[in-house]
C-alpha cells in the first residue's frame, strides 16, 4: 500500500496548519490546500516532511476540479 494522501484545506495557519503538522509526523503526505500560494508555501516550508501547498479556494466550484488535473 502507498502512502496515505492528506487534504487539508485553510491549512496555512490555526487549526489547519496544526493538522497538516501532525498528519504529517504520521507520515501522511501532506497537501495544504491554500488561496494564497505564497503564504501556503511558507507553511510547507514550516511544517517540513514533504508538506506541499497546492492553490484550493473551495468558494470556487472549480478549483477542485483544477487540482486534480
Amino acid at each position: 500500500m502507498g502512502k496515505r494522501i492528506a487534504l487539508i484545506t485553510g491549512a496555512n495557519r490555526g487549526i489547519g496548519e496544526e493538522v497538516a503538522r501532525q498528519l504529517a509526523n504520521q507520515d501522511f503526505e501532506v497537501l495544504l490546500g491554500v488561496r494564497d500560494l505564497a503564504k501556503g508555501h511558507r507553511a510547507a516550508k514550516a511544517i517540513g516532511m514533504g508538506a506541499r501547498a497546492v492553490e484550493l479556494d473551495v468558494a470556487n466550484p472549480a478549483a477542485p476540479e483544477r487540482l486534480f488535473d
